[in-house]
């Protein structure tokens, strides 16, 4: 029951942490933000206006929704952090606030593979082959620890 609750406690956060408020603008770090991100993928699947369009729309609708769960994750962890040990019902409350974040990360897991899901739809098949190439070169790259994915321990420490 603990690993369960401590592995959805550990997946809200990474989540959460995942879903900035500033995912649309140039990070704090000078790194390119999500409009930056969009035009060179949209350049190199040469989306038309129109797709240009379609995709700002798409994910323009789901932005209130991925918002108001962010916020709800945020609130969530900050609840989770104020909780004392010394608490009596301590494993009551944490088990219920893991409970609300599971159901958090899947509530975004759903509106995010819906949009993913409208934005394929967009795409011609020529598009849809590009963008997994693509896809595969990025999961490839190493990541910010310098490690490729398929080199990571399954569990950091």
């Amino acid at each position: 029951m603990r690993k369960t609750i401590m592995t959805v406690a550990g997946l809200g956060l990474m989540l959460g942490l995942a879903m900035p408020a500033m995912a649309f603008s140039d990070d704090h770090r000078g790194r390119p933000g999500m409009h930056e991100k969009f035009a060179r993928m949209a350049d190199a699947l040469e989306l038309t206006d129109e797709q240009r369009q379609q995709f700002k729309r798409i994910h323009r609708q789901a932005r209130p929704k991925l918002q108001e769960i962010g916020d709800a994750m945020q609130d969530n962890r900050e609840a989770l952090h104020r909780l004392s040990p010394a608490d009596d019902d301590y494993a009551a409350k944490v088990a219920r606030l893991a409970r609300k974040q599971g159901e958090l990360v899947e509530k975004m897991i759903r509106v995010r593979s819906r949009v993913r899901a409208e934005v394929y739809a967009i795409l011609t098949p020529e598009q849809r082959e590009k963008a997994k190439q693509m896809r595969r070169r990025h999961a490839s790259r190493p990541d910010f620890r310098g490690s490729r994915p398929d080199e990571r321990p399954p569990f950091p420490g």
